[in-house]
């Protein structure tokens, strides 16, 4: 078979490959012309000529393909030469061979736009190459940030805030995971509180990363409720994870129960009603979006507005709805949907407020019903209706004796307490979960209604 070809010769173009494959010659030529620009380099071109044969296996006639084409009056000009002037490789045949040839033996029919197979390979190597690098950016990043996959300086955006030359002066909270502090948004000034959590090879395992993935995840979609804490960003480096919120300066809830427990109980009933309403409010919100908090107890119950210090005592016999309580940390919190998960069985959250049902690891989103009945006791009385020595005595009274039945009224601070607080409290402390109050049908009870 004879292929020969003038491209060599052409003043526009020299051949530097061609690679046989059936009736196809895959050429690379290289771009020779005049240019103005001295340090101009030659460009490289890919395409092939289509051979076409006649019965005795000579070449009649070709069609060149390229891309990006030269001229087609250049291509036209081509003429045929002894394929010496080849530099070849084939991988079904040997193109190396010299052949006389005859001018008549090519003549150019067509010259066409093409993308050769070689560029498209060339380009899809090249994508594949890309993504792999961003793949490897990606798992780099994965690795240095797992809990969101984005590594952000903190110090970049915030400083954290001290009232004094004590650093200590600016921690308003520590928990089971890090410390939450006052914080301030450099760009705007504005002040927040801010929970870090410092990272460490043991946390640094999947069910770890996995929990605060979940919180901040939660945070992201509680975001317009008046009652709920609110996120404002979040940031992780290699060391910590930091969930900037709203800063609530009012104090815990558990704060102002500790200061006004006395032998004659605790709170008002006006003041305890409104401080349960707005938790119940909530509470029905969290369960109505599919969400169930898990750890309800006064210290996740922040005021927003701190109180003012020179106002009576008498602010306490109403609650001030203006002051809004705030739900805070939702570490233990979960999506659930009964009818897709069933029943949770993770014995989760703070023993004095933990319904029987989760004690027995079998339990749904009325869990959070039972501690605010807790909660509610305690705001009116100042202790836990089902108290222990410690943690394990508290869960095994809770087991044995968590029954509305069993609620003690008769004890120092229920002297004077209306029957339908009392009511209230047994309507959430029942221990079927089925018959106990949903968040919604307690905020219909006429306790309720008598104060709000």
């Amino acid at each position: 078979m004879n292929v020969i070809s003038s491209l060599s010769m052409h003043p526009l173009y020299r051949i530097s490959t061609a690679v046989e494959d059936g009736q196809e010659l895959q050429l690379r030529w290289t771009n020779t012309s005049y240019s103005e620009d001295e340090n101009e380099e030659d460009f490289n071109y890919d395409g092939n000529i289509e051979c076409v044969y006649n019965e005795g296996g000579d070449i009649t006639a070709t069609t060149i393909k390229y891309h990006p084409p030269p001229s087609i009056e250049s291509a036209a000009t081509i003429s045929t030469c002894d394929s010496s002037s080849l530099d070849t490789t084939s991988s079904s045949s040997s193109l190396s061979s010299q052949h006389d040839c005859d001018d008549s033996s090519l003549n150019i029919v067509r010259v066409d736009d093409y993308h050769s197979d070689a560029s498209v390979e060339e380009e899809e190597q090249e994508d594949a190459f890309e993504l792999q690098q961003q793949q490897g950016q990606d798992d780099e990043k994965h690795s240095l940030c797992p809990v969101t996959g984005h590594y952000s300086n903190f110090n970049d955006h915030y400083y954290i805030h001290s009232s004094s030359s004590s650093s200590s002066s600016s921690i308003l909270g520590i928990g089971q995971y890090g410390q939450v502090q006052s914080c301030i948004q450099i760009s705007t000034g504005k002040a927040y509180a801010v929970k870090t959590i410092q990272k460490s090879p043991l946390q640094l395992a999947h069910h770890h990363n996995h929990h605060i993935q979940r919180e901040i995840h939660l945070l992201t979609k509680l975001t317009s409720h008046p009652n709920i804490l609110k996120l404002v960003d979040f940031h992780e480096d290699k060391d910590h994870v930091h969930i900037i919120t709203e800063r609530y300066t009012g104090g815990e809830l558990f704060d102002v129960i500790g200061e006004h427990t006395s032998s004659s109980g605790c709170l008002s009933e006006g003041y305890a009603a409104g401080v349960i309403k707005c938790v119940l409010e909530a509470v029905a919100y969290l369960h109505s979006v599919g969400i169930v908090h898990r750890d309800l107890k006064p210290e996740n119950l922040m005021f927003e507005y701190e109180r003012n210090e020179d106002e009576e005592e008498e602010e306490y016999d109403h609650f001030d709805s203006s002051n809004s309580i705030r739900l805070i940390d939702f570490g233990l919190s979960r999506e659930y949907n009964f009818k897709v998960d069933g029943y949770m069985s993770n014995p989760v959250g703070t023993s004095y407020y933990m319904a029987p049902e989760l004690l027995q690891e079998k339990y749904t989103q009325s869990c959070d019903i039972w501690s605010v009945g807790i909660i509610t006791y305690i705001l009116l009385c100042g202790y836990p209706p089902f108290n222990g020595d410690d943690e394990e005595d508290i869960k095994r009274t809770i087991m044995e004796h968590g029954n509305a039945k069993n609620v003690n009224f008769k004890l120092r601070g229920w002297a004077g307490k209306s029957e339908e607080a009392k009511d209230f409290i047994k309507c959430l402390l029942r221990r079927d979960p089925g018959k106990r109050f949903t968040a919604e049908e307690a905020l219909m009870h006429p306790w309720l209604k008598m104060y709000c």
